[in-house]
């Protein structure tokens, strides 16, 4: 026991003998987080870092203390939102950075990351640039030997300490690093979920993300910030009120395991919080690194297997004793070296202190004018505060107007809704109908053109009748010109006939005494009368009259053929 007491001892004065050259064995506070990748620890991050007030009445804070005071309580990502020189409300970019050189010249084992938006694209040389060279910062930023980097690629935290390169900065945009290579574009490496987030119980998703590289390559912010919607207006504001439940372990916990399917399995690299003295960001943070075993999260954040446990030989149980004063006392150095800056400083600001109390000692008299200026101010607010008071009265009564109209509103959706399901019906019966109406119109339509065949069909043989008709009139005009001719010569023959015939009995009449003459001879007889030969001798004789010897013959034909043949021939 004498011989371990004595060579802890000699340890002790070996590790404040150390070289400056030797690895860094407590990183960020923790021995467990040296030979982790920066990618594979989880940091807190101080959303609006310069927006600090400790004035509750200040709606734009984000934060009630200063940046030194967010580092040392173990903020290791600060990040800000840029305007020209100036952080928003927060004073030169310059005075800034030169607060973060403070504390990383005072804590050598510390990585830190800045993290900056730049909403105007303001030159990353002539602006950002000119502000690290100017505030020393420049020598601490850590460049990457390629870009992007992918999750795998980052060094370790000792890596980087050992380097003396342990300060990491990111730009939302407008980052070039064949300009600067030291200031990195952000969502090239990262994602965050979505901000300005009102509901408490932070659905994950990844807002924004760029390539080349895949998702699972990128690193992840989760933005653990609540905000309230003020009287539903769309004005964001944060709420200290709820930081001590947000900012607890279990909202931010449950947040990452929420997250983690996203980023491949694994923890949030940042979780950014408003208020960052309100709650335990800090002791979440410890869990998602796995620095408290016993109360392991179910995220996996692929760290570095922890320190084996020792055997049960009695040189393993020396061994791991030696690590771990070792360690400690690695620790205890680091703690005098801050306490010896911290005693220089206190003893500068006690100097100031001193001259500042006689200031203030002088300014007693101009700070009680302030005070009673102060105080009519304060009367002022008073009243003001009356007429807010008033007014959100009014607010609430017409908000109960508005429940009203929102309940006739109500009302009157729902007989809506009764007359929207009694119009369906009608439309379905009207759709029906319209069915039976297309169907009666199909078969219509079908007789219809059953009709219009047949109209055609009929017109063909209208139009063959018509043809037909046409021949048939003017057949009928012929055979009526015939017929009239027909008419016309009968008449004529008729009336030659009628002619003869009279001829015919003169000259029978002639024939006194005489007799017809027989039929055989008729015919020349009927010559002799000088008869047409359309008049037959037969037709003559059998038809006119004849009186002979006193006697008169209704039909010559029986006279005897001797005395017609006694008839001397006429010319």
């Amino acid at each position: 026991m004498l011989l371990i007491v004595s060579l802890a001892v000699v340890l002790l004065i070996e590790c404040c003998r150390a070289a400056p050259g030797r690895r860094a064995q407590i990183c960020n506070g923790h021995a467990d987080l040296c030979p982790r990748r920066y990618s594979n620890v989880t940091f807190i991050g101080s959303h609006d870092s310069f927006a600090f007030s400790a004035n509750p009445l200040a709606l734009a804070r984000d934060q009630e203390v200063n940046i030194t005071t967010q580092l040392n309580l173990g903020v290791r990502l600060l990040q800000a939102q840029s305007h020209e020189w100036l952080l928003f409300d927060g004073g030169p970019v310059v005075t800034y950075l030169k607060h973060v050189k403070a504390f990383l010249e005072a804590n050598p084992n510390e990585v830190l990351t800045l993290l900056f938006t730049n909403p105007e694209g303001v030159d990353i040389v002539t602006v950002w640039k000119h502000a690290f060279d100017k505030a020393g910062m420049t020598p601490f930023a850590y460049v990457p030997p390629t870009v992007p980097m992918a999750y795998s690629d980052w060094p370790t935290l000792s890596e980087m300490i050992d380097s003396g390169k342990r300060v990491v900065v990111f730009l939302d945009t407008g980052a070039n690093t064949t300009l600067v290579d030291f200031i990195l574009p952000e969502f090239e490496m990262i994602w965050e979920t979505p901000f300005s987030v009102t509901n408490a119980s932070f659905p994950c998703s990844i807002d924004r993300a760029q390539g080349p590289l895949p998702i699972q390559d990128h690193m992840y912010m989760i933005n653990h910030s609540l905000n309230k919607n003020i009287f539903d207006s769309g004005i964001i504001v944060t709420d200290p009120y709820d930081a001590a439940t947000t900012n607890g372990v279990p909202s931010i916990i449950d947040h990452a395991n929420r997250c983690s399917p996203l980023g491949a399995g694994r923890a949030p690299s940042f979780v950014l919080l408003d208020f960052v003295n309100i709650g335990q960001g800090f002791e979440a943070a410890e869990e998602l690194n796995k620095l408290h075993p016993q109360n392991a999260t179910t995220v996996d954040n692929n760290a570095a297997s922890h320190i084996k446990a020792p055997t049960a030989s009695l040189a393993n149980v020396r061994e791991d004793t030696l690590r771990k004063w070792e360690i400690e006392v690695a620790r205890l150095e680091q703690r005098a070296n801050e306490w010896k800056v911290h005693a220089d400083k206190w003893k500068v600001q006690a100097d100031e202190w001193e001259v500042q109390a006689d200031e203030w000692e002088k300014q007693v008299g101009e700070r009680k004018v302030q005070a009673e200026e102060w105080k009519v101010q304060a009367e002022e607010w008073k009243v003001q505060a009356e007429e807010w008071k008033v007014q959100a009265e009014e607010w609430k009564v017409q908000a109960e107007e508005w429940k009203v109209q929102a309940e006739e509103w109500k009302v009157q959706a729902e007989e809506w809704k009764v007359q929207a399901e009694e119009w369906k019906v009608q439309a379905d019966d009207w759709e029906k109908q319209v069915g039976e109406r297309k169907e009666q119109a199909e078969e219509w339509k079908e007789q219809a053109e059953e009709w219009e065949k047949q109209a055609d069909e009929r017109k063909e043989q209208a139009d063959g009748w018509k043809e037909q008709a046409d021949e048939w009139k003017e057949r009928a005009g012929r055979w009526e010109h015939r017929s009239n001719n027909f008419e016309q010569e009968w008449k004529e023959k008729q009336e030659q006939k009628e002619t003869e015939l009279e001829r015919a009995g003169v000259y029978w009449a002639d024939f006194v005494g005489a007799r017809c003459v027989s039929s055989k001879h008729r015919e020349y007889h009927a010559r002799l009368l000088n008869l047409t030969p359309n008049i037959s001798a037969r037709d003559a004789c059998n038809s006119t009259p004849a009186t002979i010897n006193g006697i008169t013959y209704a039909s010559p034909a029986y006279c005897d053929a001797e005395v017609i043949n006694n008839i001397p021939p006429t010319d």
